[in-house]
């Protein structure tokens, strides 16, 4: 994910904090760094091959495919000729049953329970794909920009960041095995997969304690929910390059390690909040 383009939107951020930067003289930043791409995409994908593994004979595991990226790769794998073990929380619910819909007498898909922290539902899943599954090969993680970019939930930001070191550790253990290991860093699509509901004060103020009212006043409680509500609004409405990504690192014989999938800005944040030192963060986002 990080390149040479990193390299100059890093000191691209640094000029910026430090006020360097002003008017159209950023022109004379993003000019260079535009020239230098080509060259970059060169290096970055040198000895890459376009070459796509046959899809006859595959099979593909989908977690959490009631809604959102899941249910939406579980049936284009499905119309590209994979068997798919789609996996719901909710086998009877609306987004299984529109699965099993648009399998009709198809064996190639099939649609089974999964909570993933019920260990009878995971040993359950393991010995029913164990077998029926011709061929096993690659491991997909799905990350997230905030993984990198410090605001929000910090919990889902928490979750991600340990996703990315498990998934970089997993590549280099599982590589020996011929197993490829590929991140998906997508930015905001909290509209394309409805993964992020309105807020309102009232949800979170109300279940707190006095002590937690004491700390956190209505109003800055207030800057968050809009905060949220603003990015959720924001967010892609077609999650079709997120499909596209994870498709790539599915087929191509070269997969990459990540696939970071977002807007120019959120890969600006990214980077940025890679690269910079504390304190310029802080004065870039935190002001």
């Amino acid at each position: 994910m990080f390149g040479i383009p990193s390299f100059f939107l890093f000191f691209f951020a640094l000029s910026m904090a430090l006020g360097l930067i002003n008017d159209w003289s950023y022109l004379l930043w993003v000019a260079p760094l535009l020239g230098l791409l080509p060259v970059w995409r060169k290096i970055a994908f040198f000895g890459a091959s376009d070459k796509r593994i046959a899809v006859a004979g595959k099979a593909v595991l989908i977690t959490g495919c009631d809604t959102g990226f899941g249910h939406s790769l579980a049936l284009r794998l499905f119309s590209l000729g994979f068997t798919v073990f789609a996996t719901c929380l909710f086998p009877d619910g609306e987004g299984a049953q529109r699965l099993r819909q648009e399998a009709g007498s198809s064996c190639r898909l099939h649609v089974l329970k999964l909570d993933v922290t019920q260990d009878q539902d995971v040993a359950e899943a393991k010995e029913f794909v164990l077998k029926n599954m011709p061929e096993n090969g690659r491991l997909i993680f799905m990350s997230s920009t905030f993984a990198f970019i410090e605001r929000g939930n910090i919990f889902y930001s928490l979750s991600k960041n340990a996703l990315e070191k498990y998934g970089d550790m997993l590549r280099h253990e599982l590589k020996k095995f011929g197993v490829k290991v590929s991140l998906i860093e997508p930015g905001n699509y909290a509209l394309a997969t409805n993964i992020m509901p309105l807020h309102t004060i009232e949800q979170f103020w109300n279940k707190f304690d006095e002590e937690t009212k004491a700390s956190y006043s209505k109003t800055y409680l207030q800057s968050f929910v809009s905060y949220m509500n603003n990015q959720r609004n924001n967010g892609m409405h077609d999650s079709k390059e997120v499909i596209d990504a994870i498709t790539d690192a599915l087929l191509s014989q070269r997969p990459k390690a990540r696939y970071l999938v977002a807007t120019f800005r959120e890969k600006f944040l990214t980077y940025a909040s890679y690269y910079l030192p504390g304190f310029l963060k802080d004065l870039l986002f935190f002001p």
